[in-house]
């Protein structure tokens, strides 16, 4: 799998080359762009109750959006937010996101929410 990130540090955007037998997951509203012969397909990312819990509880999407490319292709992410996009390998080792960070990854990269306590869910933006 390819990608470009363009646009940082404030208007970033995240182009992935998908060839025939690739896939990439993303953020419901992510997609910006496509090529013209690519399928998607919504997801709640491991049934309807991890969905719920996903976005009850880490206040992200219910759904996600899978996305293909039979004959190879292109997708164009943006997040919802203006500001940097990062690419970060995981290597099997975890990494912890604030709600609202994920953008997209590849299918075998396994999603799960922790649950951040009612401060974490109406505590509002921070300092």
């Amino acid at each position: 799998m390819q990608f470009r990130i363009d646009g940082n540090p404030d208007q970033a955007e995240l182009t992935v080359a998908l060839q025939p037998d690739e896939k990439v997951r993303c953020e419901a509203g992510a997609m910006s762009r496509m090529a013209e012969h690519m399928d998607m397909r919504i997801t709640t990312g491991g049934g309807l109750l991890k969905g719920l819990f996903r976005s009850i509880a880490g206040g992200a999407s219910l759904v996600q959006g899978e996305f293909s490319a039979p004959q190879g292709g292109w997708i164009t992410l943006a997040p919802r937010a203006p500001g940097t996009i990062l690419h970060q390998k995981l290597e099997q080792r975890p990494l912890w996101l604030a709600a609202g960070a994920y953008l997209a990854s590849s299918t075998d990269v396994r999603l799960r929410t922790r649950w951040g306590g009612l401060r974490g869910r109406f505590g509002g933006a921070g300092v």
